[in-house]
């Protein structure tokens, strides 16, 4: 900021986050003042939200009731089955988004494992360029899980749209290196003997790569959920791809 001016922002800032805490806060204070407020108060004209003479005796009441036996106000049981429901909730949440991450996992990566078997099987050797290609590659596919269970554990929290960015990164570098393995492999150690059909619809079917993943990463900015779900059909897609793409484009 030069000097003599005067930099409203951060000033606006501060008062929208105040005026925001009272806001909030505003409903817990009346309650708590309310839950302060003696009997012979409550029902005072003109009402006051703040008590004259403050007492507990709301809180020492409720405490006496939910202790007497066969008491019609049982809190204690009510807080119990609170944090049972809501552990459970938790637990359930979180085991199903742990499976559901587990199984994207284990789809996406056995895609991959049956993809590069069937590239391998177009070569005829490995020299030391494809082999450190091939590290590359591994180096993304081993990393699939830790994208994977970002998703799982912040799907429905404050982290989604980043945990959703990242898988699309780490498959926007699977994409990368895919291609250049099969690349370098179809021009340096392919197969006399491969089938030029077969190794032209493998070629066809990496090329739209890097642009899915790329869109799957722009879809996550706006709604990571449905970028989740494009990912699963980008993995569906090349589950099948040599089926669509390993035929001779047309003349």
């Amino acid at each position: 900021m030069k000097p003599g001016t005067w930099n409203l922002e951060r000033p606006a800032l501060y008062l929208l986050l105040t005026i925001t805490s009272l806001v909030v806060a505003f409903p817990l204070l009346i309650a708590l003042s309310y839950s302060l407020t003696p009997e012979s108060e409550i029902h005072s004209f003109p009402p006051s939200t703040v008590p004259a003479h403050p007492s507990a005796e709301n809180f020492q009441e409720i405490v006496e009731r939910a202790l007497r036996p066969n008491s019609p106000l049982p809190i204690f049981r009510y807080l119990i089955n609170s944090f049972v429901v809501s552990t459970a909730v938790v637990a359930g949440q979180l085991a199903t988004a742990s499976l559901a991450a587990f199984a994207f996992s284990f789809l996406t990566i056995g895609v991959m494992w049956v993809n590069h078997h069937h590239l391998m099987n177009q070569f005829a050797h490995a020299d030391r360029v494809l082999l450190f290609l091939n590290l590359l590659l591994l180096l993304g596919i081993v990393f699939i899980p830790f994208p994977t269970a970002l998703i799982g554990e912040h799907i429905r929290g404050s982290g989604a749209r980043s945990a959703a960015v990242a898988y699309g990164c780490t498959g926007i570098y699977l994409s990368i290196f895919f291609s250049a393995f099969w690349h370098y492999g179809r021009l340096h150690v392919l197969r006399p003997d491969a089938d030029a059909k077969e190794v032209s619809g493998i070629t066809r079917s990496y090329l739209p790569g890097m642009p899915l993943y790329l869109t799957g990463t722009l879809i996550a900015l706006a709604s990571p959920v449905a970028s989740v779900s494009f990912y699963a059909a980008i993995a569906v897609f090349y589950a099948i791809s040599n089926t669509f793409f390993g035929k001779e484009p047309a003349d």
